[in-house]
């Protein structure tokens, strides 16, 4: 169903309280629906009074503008105070079943003031709002309306590329079809204005007015210089997002600014690494602030949107759109606050302005002209977005001795073989990201500030080396809260030094099992925990040691586990899951091959929330539940699990608070006991390559209680 139909349905649904529509978006197409809407209810005469209002922030314009909706002549509306015109109008909607659109609204103590005057009188009155961001508009009552069920939010997604296509092509050519041989680069062009209408009208209008319209070689030209052209043109999108911008609070703009210029173009943003980024700019208050709390102010005023969601529906990923990211380019250079420097500029070129930068992005391949950068004391973040094969760690090193009060280091595109010493001499960094080849020193350690390690690269490590030197001394790290190692081996050891236990980190992925044993007990703080499985793993039975022997239950503070492991034989294992912490709130499973009868150890988890089984995390052909109970269970994900039937006992519901149900490639002979009472909560089914059993039973489950949503794919 396309947005103007949910809205259609909204104005004309039987509910008879005032139902308030928001169309969000920028530079989308929301006056253009909202027009739309408009016409279709003054044509079919949907309602008693109806009125549009571009607005203002002006109260006594914004009424008046409403009063001569109602047909009062200007002659009696000049010279009433406020107070007056708001009287008028109360009286003239007074039981009238009214439509009002106010196009543009972004000032929420005006708009406070216009709904004193707007009666409520249960007769089916609807208002619609277009806005640049997702506003918590106050109701009549004083409540917030997000929360008021008679509020409907509509955001407006960016065109598809089809979409984008059909529009450019009849702005430019009506009802006729573009000539076959421009089309390919006519929706080149379309494809380049991200999306947004309002770019699309604008780049139509500059290939109109071009000497030769048709012409193949000036559409190119076009297409190479989309963005310039819709920065100069005043007016433009550009300016519409400038008002965005320009009233963001001080912290949501810095945070905007990095998050620009931190990432490549048109990539899916980390959320994790986003957050991290943010944290160790000090853009946080504190360590425990949410960053998903600023990432969804920024989302609600359409300057971010979201990319993919986790399971539990938080945020993974996010993106920028290109004008976004331009503009807040534009702006961190005008500030001083960042400078990026591309693959065009060389020699003098990049050292030019950098003086008093806070922020430098480099995003180049060539080293020609680095090395001649001046002393940056200002320097606070250097982040390296392209993959930079001529240089050495020597270069890069020359480069880091002026960036003395750095904070922020991230040259993962630069492979190397050595360390650069330089490194250690950055003694105020928060925030480091490596590519190794080599074997990381334990010298890192003399990085006492450093709260975020993240290292990537095929480096492993010998046991017989005992416990790696860069390990032995992280104690002295006491910021340390969150590292991320994507090496094989880093961590092979089975000497725990006692100093670890003063360890503050929170946070530990992707390490294998048999390098986590030296986490266990040494980490008191450690929240979240990834951990893998190797070939080697597989074959000398190292994760047994960490069930066996109560490793788990050490990390009295872990809430979120993650376990992959090795697939090798397809046969069950047994793994004492009664090992696990009891603090644990999340869990994934995955290719654990564990056998169902297990299944009653993670129900003695008594505050799991959310449980996912993935990719024969239990084999067998049948799971049948006795006694055990789920008591706290709100989300439930099965992914090839092979399972067949699923069956349930009659007497205790297994599964009293689950919300939400994910089942995907799930083959069952008969349905699944959707029905036997023990899924009461549920409120969403989630159907992925199922047979038509299971989708049976969630129909059947629909009917009967009539609240769940579900959702089928093939």
């Amino acid at each position: 169903m396309t947005t103007f139909q949910q809205i259609i349905d909204v104005l004309t649904s039987p509910v008879s309280k005032l139902t308030t529509a928001e169309v969000v978006g920028m530079g989308i197409g929301k006056t253009t629906l909202a027009r739309k809407v408009f016409q279709l209810c003054c044509k079919f005469r949907l309602f008693d009074r109806i009125a549009w209002v571009n607005y203002t922030s002006n109260i006594d314009q914004v009424l008046s503008c409403l009063l001569h909706c109602m047909n009062l002549p200007n002659d009696k509306i000049q010279g009433l105070t406020r107070q007056d015109k708001g009287e008028n109008l109360r009286k003239s909607l007074k039981m009238r079943k009214y439509f009002m659109v106010f196009d543009g609204l972004w000032d929420l103590d005006s708009w406070k003031d216009i709904l004193n005057f707007l009666p409520e009188d249960e007769v089916g009155s609807r208002i619609l709002i277009t806005s640049r961001e997702m506003m918590q508009f106050p109701t009549i009552e004083g409540t917030i309306v997000s929360d008021f069920p008679h509020h409907k939010y509509f955001p407006m997604s960016i065109l598809n590329e089809n979409q984008s296509w059909e529009l450019l092509e009849k702005k430019l050519f009506g009802n006729k079809s573009c000539p076959a041989d421009m089309v390919e680069v006519g929706k080149q062009i379309a494809r380049q204005c991200g999306g947004l209408p309002l770019a699309i009208v604008l780049i139509a209008g500059t290939l109109f007015n071009l000497p030769y319209p048709e012409s193949y070689k000036s559409w190119l030209s076009v297409k190479d210089d989309i963005t310039s052209i819709v920065f100069a043109n005043p007016g433009s999108c550009l300016d519409i997002i400038g008002l965005s911008y320009n009233y963001l609070p001080p912290q949501l703009k810095a945070c905007l600014l990095l998050m620009a210029g931190a990432f490549p173009a048109k990539c899916e943003i980390d959320v994790e690494k986003l957050s991290n980024l943010w944290r160790a700019e000090g853009f946080l208050d504190a360590v425990h602030d949410e960053p998903e709390i600023i990432l969804k102010e920024l989302i609600r005023r359409s300057l971010v949107s979201i990319g993919r969601k986790s399971f539990e529906g938080k945020i993974k990923t996010c993106m920028l759109h290109d004008l976004v990211q331009q503009l807040c380019l534009r702006e961190a250079q005008k500030e001083n606050f960042m400078h990026s420097v591309d693959g065009n500029a060389n020699g003098n070129g990049i050292a030019q302005g950098l003086e008093k930068q806070r922020h430098l992005i480099f995003n180049i391949e060539d080293c020609d002209g680095c090395q001649i950068l001046p002393p940056l004391p200002h320097l606070r973040s250097f982040i390296w977005l392209a993959l930079g094969s001529d240089f050495t760690p020597g270069m890069v090193g020359l480069i880091l001795s002026g960036f003395k009060w750095l904070r922020v280091l991230d040259i993962y595109f630069l492979p190397f073989d050595t360390f650069p010493g330089q490194i250690l001499n950055l003694v105020n960094l928060r925030y480091l990201a490596l590519n190794v080849r080599y074997k990381l020193d334990k010298s890192v350690s003399q990085l006492h500030k450093l709260e975020i390690l993240l290292v990537y690269g095929p480096w492993s490590h010998n046991q017989n080396e005992g416990t790696p030197a860069i390990f032995l001394d992280l104690s002295k790290m006491r910021c340390l809260s969150h590292v991320s190692i994507w090496v094989p081996s880093i961590l092979k050891s089975y000497k725990i030094p006692d100093s670890f236990r003063h360890l503050n980190l929170t946070a530990f992925s992707k390490v294998t099992f048999h390098s986590s044993w030296l986490l266990f007990g040494c980490s008191p703080n450690l929240k979240k925990l990834g951990v893998f499985e190797t070939k080697e793993d597989y074959q000398t039975g190292k994760v047994l040691r960490c069930f066996s022997d109560r490793g788990f239950q050490r990390l009295n503070q872990l809430d979120s586990l993650k376990c992959s492991f090795y697939k090798g034989k397809a046969e069950a294992r047994s793994l004492d899951l009664s090992a696990l912490p009891a603090t644990l709130k999340k869990l994934t499973l995955t290719g654990s091959c564990l056998s169902w009868d297990q299944m009653k150890l993670l129900a003695g988890l008594p505050n799991l929330e959310t449980l996912k089984l993935k990719n024969e995390a239990f084999i067998g052909p049948e799971w049948v539940q006795t006694d055990e109970v789920f008591p706290r269970l709100k989300q439930l994900l099965i992914d090839n699990a092979g399972l067949m039937v699923w069956q349930t006992g009659n007497d205790d519901e297994h599964f009293p608070s689950l919300e939400r149900l994910v089942l995907k490639y799930c083959r069952f002979r008969q349905e699944i006991p959707l029905g036997s009472g023990q899924f009461s909560s549920l409120g969403s089914i989630e159907l992925h390559h199922c047979c038509e059993s299971v989708e049976k039973s969630a129909r059947e489950y629909e009917e009967y209680y009539g609240s769940p949503s579900i959702v089928c794919s093939k």
